[in-house]
Order: C-alpha cells, then sequence, then structure tokens
C-alpha cells in the first residue's frame, strides 16, 4: 500500500513538471514571429526614409525649386508691393526652396496681418510662389477727421497708411472710449456704427452718413444727407436696434414726406416705437 501511494506521488510530480515546461515547437514559433516583425519594422523605416531623402533630394533641397518670384493676386495696399509681404511673412527670396514651405503656415501669417481678411498660397513650379489676398476695405474714419486710424465692416482698426486707397469721404465714427490702438484690434464699441454705416451703403443710396457718435449707451446718433443736399440733418437711433433697415426704410419715408411738404426738418427721432418724430 504504500509503494502504491509512492508510486502516485511520483506520477503527479511527474505530470505537474510536463504541464509547467515549454514545447520547443512553441519556442521556435515564437521567436520567428518576432523575427519577422522586427524585420517588418526595419524594411518599413527604412522605406519612409528612401522616401524622404529622396523628397529632400528631388523637391526640398533641389536648386532648382528656389523661390525667386512672388504672383500676388488682388486689389489694394499690397498688390504693388511683393517684396515687402514677402519679409512681412518671413519669405526669402532666391534662398527659400519652394517645397520646403509650408504653405499651411505662411496662409496663417497672411491672415495674421492687419490689413488681410484671408489669404491664400499656391506652389507654381519651378520658382514661383501664388498669393491671393482678400484686404480689409476702410469703411469708416476713427475718432476724428485728420486720425491716422480707420476701421472695417467687422470694426478692425487700420492705420490708414496701411490699406488701400478709397476714393470719396468715408463716415466719421467719434465717442469711441478707447485708448492705446493697436492695429488689427476690433473696437469695442462699433458694431452697432458698422451695421449702421453697411446698411445704408448696401441698401439706401440717397443717404450718405458724416458721423456717427457712440458715445451713449442709450442712443445711437448720426449726422447725414439726403441727396445732393447739403444740409445735414441728425438721426436718433436706439443704440440696440435689432432691425436697423425697418428704421431706415422709416427714417426714407420721413425724409420724403417733409420734401414733399417744402419742410426742412432738423431732427429725426426714430427711438420710438413705429413712428418717427421729426422737428
Amino acid at each position: 500500500m504504500a509503494e502504491t501511494e509512492k508510486t502516485n506521488t511520483r506520477g503527479t510530480s511527474s505530470g505537474s513538471s510536463a504541464r509547467r515546461g515549454k514545447s520547443p515547437t512553441t519556442s521556435r514559433r515564437t521567436w520567428k514571429l518576432f523575427l519577422l516583425l522586427l524585420l517588418f519594422v526595419i524594411v518599413l523605416g527604412a522605406f519612409f526614409l528612401f522616401l524622404k531623402m529622396g523628397y529632400r533630394v528631388l523637391f526640398s533641397q533641389n536648386e532648382r525649386f528656389k523661390l525667386h518670384r512672388i504672383e500676388l493676386i488682388g486689389s489694394g495696399y499690397w498688390q504693388s508691393r511683393p517684396t515687402e509681404l514677402a519679409n512681412a511673412i518671413g519669405l526669402k527670396l532666391g534662398s527659400d526652396n519652394l517645397f520646403g514651405l509650408s504653405v499651411s503656415e505662411l496662409r496663417a501669417r497672411l491672415d495674421a496681418l492687419p490689413n488681410v481678411k484671408h489669404g491664400s498660397v499656391t506652389r507654381i513650379p519651378p520658382d514661383t510662389l501664388r498669393i491671393q489676398l482678400v484686404e480689409r476695405i476702410p469703411r469708416a474714419r476713427l475718432f476724428s477727421p485728420r486720425s491716422e486710424w480707420v476701421a472695417d465692416a467687422d470694426g478692425v482698426a487700420l492705420r490708414r497708411s496701411q490699406t488701400m486707397d478709397f476714393a470719396g469721404t468715408l463716415p466719421l465714427i467719434i465717442g469711441l472710449n478707447v485708448q492705446n490702438v493697436k492695429s488689427g484690434q476690433i473696437l469695442p464699441g462699433t458694431f452697432q456704427a458698422m451695421k449702421l454705416i453697411m446698411a445704408v451703403l448696401r441698401n439706401y443710396p440717397d443717404l450718405t452718413i458724416n458721423a456717427v457718435n457712440v458715445q451713449s449707451k442709450a442712443q445711437l446718433l448720426f449726422t447725414a444727407r439726403y441727396l445732393t443736399n447739403p444740409e445735414q440733418f441728425t438721426v436718433i437711433l436706439p443704440a440696440k436696434c435689432t432691425d436697423i433697415n425697418v428704421k431706415l426704410n422709416a427714417l426714407q419715408a420721413a425724409i420724403q414726406e417733409s420734401r414733399h411738404r417744402g419742410e426742412r426738418q432738423g431732427v429725426y427721432d426714430l427711438t420710438f416705437q413705429d413712428q418717427v418724430i421729426a422737428r
């Protein structure tokens, strides 16, 4: 009986050892898979390195693709200043490689220029970069008639010397509580004024705005002329006017009625609901 138990103990111990040990075949398969995977990674890395080196030799380090010319498309301040524009966005003519430049980075630099609304960049091999610009258009003067500052339709402050030439006289926005103006800054307080100016410009050619006063938080005052009449009149609008076109329609109708009666009103008050008070 004791001998039988001893034999069973040895048998159990041998079975456990067999289960714990690794099969030689399994080990060889694991090593083969590992080596194949390592080989694949090495080949893939070598392939991408070859592509990178080939791209450099054929394009980004090829002397034939050096940047020598900038083709500008657009109209405005930058149109006659390609060299200045190149300097402004960090381009080096005769040195930069056309394919070594990042088009997206150049586009971001263009958009960062205060007087540029947006721009696009295209490579034209072998040596030309095409830049298309949409510049900000001055729509109003700021602070005073002799101020160096103007603003576009978005209320972005621009130096007059760095904008496109504009014909005629721009409306003046006064009453702004702003100090240390920076080019490209969106000025608080210009939103309603620019909304008014652009609505008149687009839809009411018989009206000419001379100046808009934004000092009051309750009212928006502006002076204007009608048709070719040199006489100015003052218009009072709510500071927060939700539908400027409705108010301007009412204003135009009131002006026409006054002219029909042979009257010349000096003030048109549009702060009341559904009516115009002329005096």
